[in-house]
C-alpha cells in the first residue's frame, strides 16, 4: 500500500455515508464551485518514512499510556526509533501521572488511571500485621498443646480484666468526645458548641500535669516494690512542664498561643462541618472507632501472649504490628478530614477568583463606557468610521461569559454565595478531586487507591513527627550555644575536621531527609491530588518552604494538645484502675505485675483517645498546607486568623 492509498483509506474511514456533508459542500454546489475555482489536488498527510512501511505521525498531546505505539515502530529504522520512543515515553509519563508543581497557583490534575499508590506498602501491611498479631497467639496455643506449663496459655484466652475495664471506660470517653467535637453545626449556629469544645481541649493541658503527678504518688505509696516505674509518669510530667515553659517564654503575649489555638480549633471544626456532611462524618468516625477498638483488643491479646511466652522476638513483633495497625486506622481519619479541608479551601479560592473576575469585568465595563463617551464627541470628525460601529453602544462589548460559565461549571447555580458555602461538598476545583470528595468517596479511596499511602503514613508519619520535634530542639539548643563557644582556632579546626563532626552532619542530613519524605502533612495532597505518599511529602515540603508557613507550623501546639487530652483521660482511667488492682491484689501478685497492667492499659486507652483527636489534629495541619497553597481563601470567612497567618508568613518570606 502506498502513501496515497493509505491517505484515501483513512479519509474514507473517518466519515460514513450517513454523516452530514462537510460545511463547504453545504455552501456551494460542486459544479458551481468548480466553475469558480479549480479543484485543488489532494493533499497528503506527512508520513514517517521507514524501511518497510509508512507510519502516520501521531498526535503527541493525546497519547494514552495503554496505546501500543512502540509495537508499530518495532520495524523502524534504528536511527529514528530510539529518539522517538524516548520523547514518547517522557510525554506519556508526564501525562499519565499528572504531576504538578507545589506552588499555590497551580491546580490539580486528575490522573488518567486510578492506579493504587504505594502498592508495596499495602502488600507489606497485609503480610506483616496479621503475622505479628496472630503469631504470638498461635505460638502460645501450640506451646500449650505440647507442654503442661499453664503460663503458655497466657492471657490470650483468659486475659486480665484490668485492661478490659480500662478499655471499656476509654471507649465511652472516646465516643462522648467525638460527639462533642464533630457533631457541631456549621456557621453561627454551632459557635457556642465549638467554643465549649475548644475550651475543654485547652483545659486538658493543666489537667495532664495533675494526672501525671497523681500517678507518681500512686505508684510511690501503693506500690513500693515497683517504684522504678515512677520514671515513666515523671518523664511525661517533665516533658509537659518544659513545653509549657517554652510556650510562656516564646509567646509575645501571655497565653497568646493558647488563644490562637482555641480560635484555630473553632475555625477548623467549622470548616469540617461545612465541607463534610456532619452525620456522615460522625458515622464514619464512630465506625472507625469501633474498628480501632477491635484492633486494640487483638493487639492486647497478642501482647499478653508474647509477654507470657517470654519471647523477646514475639514481644517486639506484636508491639510493632499493633502500632502499625492502629496507626493505619487513625490515618484513614486523617485522609478523610484532610480531603474535606483541602476541598473547602479550593472552593473558597474559586469564589475569590470569581469575585475578582466579576470586579475586573465591572471595571472593564466602566472603562469602555468612559472611552465610548470620549469617542462620541469626535464622531463627526472621524468620517471614515462605519455607521454600524458609531451607532453601537459600549455595553454591547461586555463579556459574554456569566460567572458560573467562567469557572467551568464548578458550582451549581445558587441565588447567593452563602448557600454555596453551606451546601454539601462536591467538586470545587477546575478538575475534580480524583473521583469525588464526599465522606464515602474519601473513605473508599482510602481503603483502595490510597491504602498504601495510609499504611505508610501509619508506620512512618508519627516517627517523622517525633524526629522533626527533636531536630527543632537541637536547632534551638545550637542557636543558644553558638554565642558561648570559647574554643581556640586550632581546636575549632580540629573539631571541624574530625570524624565526629562528619558523622553528625551525615546524621543530620539523613534525619532531615527522612522528615521531608515522610511528613504526615502529605496526607492533604494524597487526599486532594491522589499522589503517592513520598511525592506528596516532597511537594508539601517545597510548598511550605516557599510560602513562609514554616514558622507557623513550628509554633503549632495542636499535636501536643491532642497528646494532653489523651494523657489526661488515659491517666485518670489508669490511676483509678491501679488503685482497684492494689486493693484486689492477690498474695502471689507482685507490684511489678500491677504496674505493668497499668502501663499496658495506658497505652491502649491513649491510642483510642488519640484516634478521636486525629481528625482535629490532621485538619489543623491541612489548614496550614491549604493556606500555603491558597492564602486568600480565608480572607473573607475568617479575617482575624487570615491576618495573623499572613503576617507571620510574610515576615518569614522577607
Amino acid at each position: 500500500m502506498n502513501a496515497l492509498e493509505l491517505t484515501e483509506n483513512h479519509g474514507s474511514s473517518s466519515r460514513g455515508d450517513d454523516d452530514p456533508p462537510f460545511f463547504a459542500d453545504m455552501t456551494l454546489d460542486l459544479a458551481e464551485a468548480h466553475d469558480i475555482a479549480e479543484t485543488p489536488e489532494a493533499t497528503h498527510r506527512k508520513l514517517l518514512a521507514t524501511k518497510d512501511q509508512l507510519i502516520a505521525m501521531p498526535k503527541m498531546p493525546v497519547i494514552p499510556q495503554d496505546r501500543v505505539i512502540t509495537s508499530s515502530l518495532s520495524n523502524s529504522d534504528d536511527s529514528i526509533s530510539p529518539k522517538f520512543n524516548a520523547n514518547l515515553s517522557s510525554i506519556t509519563h508526564e501525562q499519565t501521572h499528572g504531576r504538578i508543581s507545589a506552588m499555590g497557583n497551580n491546580k490539580p490534575l486528575q490522573a488518567t488511571r486510578n492506579m493504587p499508590r504505594d502498592i508495596y506498602w499495602a502488600i507489606a501491611f497485609a503480610i506483616f500485621v496479621p503475622f505479628s498479631l496472630l503469631g504470638p497467639i498461635m505460638s502460645s496455643n501450640d506451646a500449650e498443646s505440647k507442654t503442661s506449663k499453664t503460663y503458655w496459655l497466657g492471657t490470650s484466652l483468659a486475659p486480665r480484666m484490668a485492661t478490659v475495664h480500662s478499655l471499656w471506660w476509654a471507649a465511652i470517653a472516646a465516643f462522648l468526645l467525638s460527639r462533642l467535637l464533630y457533631r457541631t453545626l456549621g456557621g453561627g449556629d454551632g459557635d457556642d458548641a465549638r467554643h465549649l469544645a475548644s475550651q475543654i481541649v485547652l483545659s486538658s493541658a493543666p489537667i495532664s500535669l495533675s494526672i501525671y503527678s497523681s500517678l507518681i504518688l500512686t505508684i510511690y505509696f501503693f506500690l513500693p516494690h515497683a517504684r522504678i516505674y515512677i520514671i515513666l509518669p515523671a518523664w511525661a510530667l517533665a516533658r509537659d512542664i518544659y513545653i509549657f515553659r517554652q510556650w510562656k517564654m516564646t509567646s509575645s503575649t501571655p497565653g497568646g498561643r493558647q488563644a490562637f489555638f482555641q480560635a484555630l480549633t473553632c475555625m477548623t471544626l467549622d470548616i469540617l462541618s461545612r465541607s463534610l456532611r456532619r452525620a456522615s462524618f460522625y458515622r464514619i468516625v464512630s465506625a472507625l472507632l469501633l474498628l480501632q477498638l477491635m484492633v486494640i483488643g487483638l493487639w492486647r491479646m497478642a501482647l499478653n501472649a508474647a509477654m507470657h511466652s517470654q519471647s523477646t522476638f514475639w514481644l517486639l513483633l506484636a508491639a510493632v504490628g499493633g502500632k502499625w495497625a492502629t496507626g493505619a486506622v487513625a490515618r484513614l481519619l486523617t485522609l478523610i478530614s484532610s480531603g474535606g479541608i483541602s476541598s473547602w479551601f479550593a472552593e473558597q479560592n474559586a469564589l475569590v477568583e470569581e469575585m475578582e473576575q466579576m470586579k475586573g469585568g465591572r471595571e472593564t465595563e466602566n472603562g469602555l463606557s468612559n472611552s465610548s463617551s470620549l469617542h462620541s464627541k469626535s464622531d463627526d470628525e472621524d468620517s471614515e468610521m462605519p455607521e454600524a460601529y458609531r451607532m453601537t453602544a459600549a455595553s454591547a462589548y461586555q463579556t459574554t461569559l456569566t460567572p458560573d460559565e467562567g469557572m467551568d461549571d464548578d458550582f451549581e447555580d445558587e441565588d447567593d454565595a452563602e448557600a454555596a458555602l453551606n451546601a454539601p461538598i462536591s467538586t470545587f476545583l477546575s478538575t475534580p478531586i480524583a473521583g469525588g470528595s464526599t465522606v464515602k468517596q474519601l473513605l473508599l479511596k482510602g481503603v483502595t487507591v490510597n491504602f498504601g499511602s495510609v499504611c505508610k503514613c501509619g508506620l512512618l508519619g508519627g516517627l517523622a513527627q517525633f524526629v522533626w520535634s527533636q531536630l527543632r530542639k537541637i536547632d534551638t539548643a545550637r542557636a543558644k550555644l553558638s554565642g558561648f563557644q570559647t574554643m581556640s582556632i586550632g581546636q575549632s579546626n580540629d573539631f571541624q575536621n574530625s570524624k565526629f563532626r562528619h558523622y553528625l552532619m551525615v546524621s543530620n542530613r539523613l534525619a532531615r531527609g527522612f522528615v521531608r519524605n515522610n511528613s504526615d502533612m502529605a496526607m492533604s495532597h494524597v487526599a486532594a491530588f491522589q499522589k503517592s505518599y513520598n511525592r506528596a511529602a516532597q511537594d508539601v515540603a517545597i510548598l511550605i518552604d516557599e510560602s513562609g508557613v514554616e514558622p507557623i507550623i513550628h509554633d503549632d501546639i495542636s499535636t501536643h494538645m491532642a497528646a494532653c487530652v489523651g494523657g489526661s483521660i488515659s491517666g485518670a482511667i489508669v490511676m483509678f484502675t491501679g488503685i482497684i488492682l492494689v486493693h484486689q491484689k492477690k498474695s502471689n501478685t507482685t507490684d511489678s505485675a500491677v504496674v505493668m497492667d497499668m502501663v499496658v492499659s495506658f497505652i491502649f486507652c491513649y491510642t483510642l483517645i488519640f484516634t478521636v483527636m486525629e481528625p482535629l489534629r490532621a485538619s489543623i495541619k491541612a489548614v496550614y498546607v491549604s493556606f500555603a497553597q491558597h492564602p486568600q481563601s480565608i480572607s473573607q470567612s475568617f479575617p482575624l486568623i487570615f491576618h495573623r497567618l499572613s503576617r507571620m508568613a510574610k515576615s518569614n518570606v522577607q
